[in-house]
């Protein structure tokens, strides 16, 4: 998809889309006119209503459009925005409506936009790899300060370590993570807090400061 900030020059004339795809931003007819299509990314600008319908009620004279789209262009160089940044932005979109499974669509807003953003960049990044098993480690690492991961070969489990209390945040954040990016085949038991005691290792061995296994 091109976009209008993409080989941007001020010489060029903007108007709305009158016959343009519903999925591209941009229609370009020459270096120095273009059609756009506002409805993919400036919605909430434009509203929800066809382009015919903008035209006959804010663009009768076709140069409130150019000077909006060129302002708009210029507010996408000046933010730095990037592919990645936009895929992340529709990415997000389909997690609201729902794509990535209604429990995760529905709490989405919950979470913190920092922690939004670390999960859509891991969750990209998955999406186009062909070796989609370490995300869940990775999102884990960037969303608390101090983790660790142990397998214990004789109940084939692995044990996620976070050094942080179970709050109903935390509890939510780790859900929406096991969801998106744990191996479902594999066993995993969230330790909060106090972590496990380990036979040989003495900083896991202090009193006060271990969890007893239940299972």
């Amino acid at each position: 998809m091109a976009y209008i900030w993409e080989n941007y020059l001020s010489t060029k004339k903007y108007c709305l889309g009158r016959e343009i795809s519903p999925y591209m931003e941009i229609l370009t007819e020459s270096e120095t006119a273009c059609q756009v299509n506002p409805l993919i990314r400036f919605a909430e600008i434009f509203g929800n209503r066809e382009p015919r319908q903008l035209i006959s009620e804010n663009f009768e004279s076709g140069e409130f459009d150019n000077v909006l789209f060129h302002y708009l262009a210029l507010l996408d160089l000046l933010k730095g925005i990037d592919i990645k940044q936009i895929k992340a932005d529709h990415l997000e979109e389909e997690i609201k409506q729902g794509a990535f499974g209604t429990y995760v669509g529905k709490d989405w807003d919950r979470l913190k936009v920092k922690d939004r953003n670390v999960i859509l960049y891991v969750l990209l990044e998955k999406l186009e790899s062909e070796t989609p098993d370490h995300y869940f480690w990775q999102a884990v690492q960037k969303l608390f300060v101090e983790t660790s991961m142990i397998y214990e070969k004789s109940t084939d489990r692995y044990y996620c370590y976070i050094c942080e209390q179970e709050t109903d945040y935390n509890k939510l954040l780790m859900d929406i993570v096991t969801f998106l990016f744990w191996n479902i085949q594999c066993k995993l038991q969230i330790v909060w807090k106090y972590h496990y005691g380990i036979i040989g290792s003495d900083d896991t061995m202090k009193i006060s400061g271990i969890q007893i296994a239940g299972f």
